[in-house]
């Protein structure tokens, strides 16, 4: 018998004026495929940090550590669908807005497009490109 998949936790536009969603449901992750894609909405919930265990491969032998990155939510003007964006080198500066904006974060308007890939270091994957945008 196949395991059923859990039913995700409903879109904060379906929960009724002046109430707080609770607990988890984890968005999906916001994955550009091709230049262009973008993410145009609103911070749903503030800036978290996650901490997780990573496996990398070090001169040809396996090695885990724990690391930590941010992860925010964003709503989609589109279609309010909610995308989980994690942090990279090319969204700090964003990241970082938001932190420091902490709960008052919810709500401001983002845009996130992706630029492609840049150019290669030895030993790295090339690193994604993004123009990003604050509502002031």
């Amino acid at each position: 018998m196949p395991a059923r998949k859990a039913a995700s936790l409903p879109q904060s536009t379906s929960i009724p004026k002046g109430m707080k969603q609770m607990g988890g449901g984890y968005a999906p992750t916001w994955k550009p495929e091709k230049e262009g894609d973008n993410l145009h909405g609103k911070v749903h919930a503030p800036v978290k940090t996650v901490e997780f265990t990573q496996k990398r491969k070090v001169k040809g032998k396996m090695t885990e550590e724990t690391v930590e990155r941010r992860v925010v939510e964003i709503a989609s003007l589109d279609d309010g669908k909610r995308h989980a964006l994690w942090e990279s080198a090319a969204l700090v500066e964003l990241f970082d807005a938001l932190a420091n904006e902490g709960e008052n974060a919810v709500g401001t308007e983002v845009f996130i497009q992706y630029d492609g890939l840049g150019k290669k270091k030895a030993g790295q994957n090339p690193p994604k490109l993004f123009t990003v945008a604050m509502a002031a």
